[in-house]
């Protein structure tokens, strides 16, 4: 079904993902944030369908009437004149779950039912960060979610059409949509749309102007905002991985056409495709012992591994997309007070300067949000 656009009338309720993908089960719909763990590799696509699980969907979308064109204006009134220079990637808290603030901040609650944060560096406040949050609408909760430089948000989760009514559980289970979701900067709904197909997971990896890029059991498919319309992008095959959307792969992230994956059968071992080019990235020399997200810069050169090491310590490393060396390391001190270990997430400020962020997930009480920046020469 598609809405565009619409207001924003729908106060969604209560609430720590590289986060998922969803196969139907209504049980994982709403508890399945504060169970996520990025602990392990496994761990964090050991629900249903986990955040970054590979899928893909080699035909298009069923038909269905079609949705007026998604207007996006090329420059909002407020946003500065275009530069050559890349745009500065939002830091959105993947799988936060809770009540959180930074050091010597206000307190926020969290969760993918409820409201995301977005981690803002600013010059001249304690700390050189502030915390923001966006509301979650257009579905039940998100599963996962991505920020366009200019505020926009697309995001992916479950919409329950039969709340409290009984019926089979799993990927067939009816009265249940997917949508997807592109929320404007002032929070109104520009476009919500569901899709979800009977009997397969789906899951969101990232999303341009242009198009969304979903994870469907056929491979990750690039799913054109504007149309509706999906065509394969890469296959399980090229991806190297009996499967998508059952845990094969670990983490993910595409820019400029170049997709760059971790895999459970070797988490400390990048794969690149570009093309039809492949290409393997060790994560050597950091002590790696399993990947949980990845980021890739704007000029798609250098990548950002968030890992574990084999006594749960978390780490960020920059890696030459080109070659796989090492150009920076950097641990993640422990979190004072944190029952469980951290998970992290990072983003690129330009093609030198990453910031990243830690929180516990799935801890109970008031949390704190570690902040971290590496810059590069």
């Amino acid at each position: 079904m598609d809405e565009i656009p619409r207001s924003v009338d729908t106060a969604v309720r209560a609430e720590a993902s590289r986060a998922g993908g969803y196969s139907g089960s209504l049980d994982i719909v709403y508890l399945r944030v504060r169970r996520r763990r990025r602990r392990h590799v496994a761990g964090a696509f050991a629900a249903v369908v986990a955040v970054l699980a590979v899928a893909g969907a080699g035909a298009l979308f069923r038909p269905a009437p079609r949705p007026a064109p998604l207007v996006v204006p090329p420059v909002a009134p407020t946003t500065p004149p275009v530069s050559l220079a890349p745009a500065a990637q939002p830091l959105l808290l993947a799988d936060a779950a809770g009540t959180y603030h930074l050091p010597n901040g206000p307190t926020v609650t969290l969760g993918g039912d409820s409201r995301v944060g977005e981690l803002i560096p600013q010059e001249g406040v304690p700390g050189g960060f502030t915390l923001v949050t966006h509301q979650v609408v257009g579905a039940d909760s998100w599963d996962r979610s991505v920020a366009w430089p200019d505020g926009w948000i697309v995001a992916l989760g479950p919409h329950d059409l039969a709340p409290g009514k009984n019926r089979p559980d799993g990927v067939n289970v009816t009265d249940l949509e997917i949508n997807l979701v592109v929320l404007r900067r002032d929070g109104h709904v520009e476009l919500k749309r569901n899709v979800r197909r009977a009997g397969e997971g789906v899951a969101l990896l990232t999303a341009d102007r242009a198009a969304a890029y979903l994870w469907r059991p056929a491979g990750l498919v690039m799913h054109s905002l504007a149309s509706g319309a999906e065509h394969v992008e890469f296959t399980p095959q090229q991806l190297g991985v009996p499967g998508t959307l059952d845990g094969s792969i670990a983490a993910a992230d595409l820019v400029r056409h170049q997709l760059v994956v971790s895999r459970a059968a070797a988490p400390c071992s990048l794969l690149r495709l570009t093309g039809g080019v492949s290409a393997t990235l060790p994560v050597r020399g950091v002590g790696c012992a399993s990947v949980n997200a990845l980021r890739l810069s704007p000029d798609a050169g250098r990548v950002a591994v968030v890992y574990q090491t084999a006594g749960l310590a978390t780490g960020v490393a920059v890696l030459s997309t080109a070659d796989g060396t090492v150009l920076a390391n950097q641990e993640i001190p422990p979190i004072d007070g944190a029952k469980m270990s951290a998970s992290a997430n990072v983003a690129w400020q330009d093609d030198t300067t990453l910031i990243g962020a830690a929180y516990p997930v799935g801890d109970d009480g008031t949390q704190v949000i570690a902040p971290l920046r590496i810059t590069m020469k």
